[in-house]
């Protein structure tokens, strides 16, 4: 899931070394590991709106045939591929303990472990005949999109992908299509987690010299999703482009690429935020589709971004 860390320190079994005796139970487990999954995977892997359309697109498509799926909360989506009939399901992940933690889900739900495969996370430089023992793929399943398209490396993992593919034309993608947007916020929520302010007769503005305005502030990161920030939409939200998965079109997906456009205010207010989220498909039409703006007006369902 990109959170693999072998040089973290590890947690002893010492009283000292944890709040309320945790220390035991984590003991030998790396604690920059431990912290990532806290805040960053278990959000991901209680997002069951977007796991139930994953699973909804993967009903029909899996049985007998091998699957490759990519991305942080991708665990969820490999149990349903084993629970669909998958022949075989091939797993992007480095990290040995969170593969073990994967084949003991699979166990606890009664699925066929022996089906799991593992492959590097770095997905552009999958190998046919090394990493899947000449066994092509037939349904590639991605979890790789996020605030920024590029931040995932995606153009780079898809050529990697449809080198692997059993048939390009005949291949099935999930999800589809993706387009990427871009909106002026107003959030309090947001104001008082990046800014100080006064409170009554005490003034804190003086702290905001310190104020970084010029950074990226990740939902996940807090254990939150957009819903959570209260938003008032300040602006149209704007699509900056799309891409289509199905089929893989890597050429529409620029390595770098500079978009100027131009954002006009709604009406008069703080903009505190410039907020870029996804429109994601699991078909051509606008029908089962993951929303990760609170502001869209035709959600099917919401995600962090």
């Amino acid at each position: 899931a990109g959170i693999s860390d072998p040089t973290s320190d590890l947690y002893e079994d010492d009283p000292n070394s944890c709040f309320f005796g945790e220390s035991a139970r984590l003991s030998g487990k790396r604690q920059g590991l431990v912290d990532l999954i806290n805040a960053r995977l278990y959000p991901l892997l209680n997002d069951w709106q977007r796991h139930s359309l994953y699973a909804k697109a993967m009903r029909s498509v899996v049985k007998g045939k091998h699957v490759l799926i990519s991305g942080a909360g991708g665990q969820i989506s490999a149990l349903y591929a084993l629970k669909y009939g998958a022949r075989k399901v091939t797993f992007a992940e480095d990290d040995k303990e969170l593969k073990e933690s994967l084949r003991q889900c699979a166990i606890e739900n009664s699925l066929h472990v022996q089906k799991i495969k593992f492959v590097p996370e770095k997905l552009e430089t999958l190998d046919e005949n090394m990493d899947l023992e000449g066994d092509r793929v037939d349904v590639f399943i991605t979890h790789d999109y996020g605030a920024m398209l590029l931040s995932d490396n995606l153009h780079a993992k898809l050529n990697g992908v449809r080198a692997v593919l059993r048939s390009t034309s005949n291949a099935v993608i999930i999800p589809s299509k993706g387009v990427q947007y871009v909106e002026l916020i107003q959030s309090k929520y947001l104001r008082q987690t990046t800014s100080a302010e006064d409170k009554d007769d005490i003034r804190l503005t003086t702290f905001n010299h310190y104020r970084n305005t010029d950074t990226m502030f990740f939902t996940p990161d807090f254990g939150i999703s957009p819903r959570d920030l209260n938003i008032t939409q300040m602006s149209r939200r704007t699509p900056l482009f799309s891409y289509h998965l199905s089929p893989i079109e890597t050429a529409r997906v620029p390595s770098k690429k500079t978009i100027t456009l131009k954002l006009e205010a709604k009406e008069s207010g703080f903009i505190d935020a410039i907020m870029v989220s996804w429109d994601i498909f699991f078909k051509d039409d606008d029908s089962n589709t993951i929303h990760t703006s609170s502001s869209s007006s035709s959600s099917s369902s919401s995600s962090s971004s």
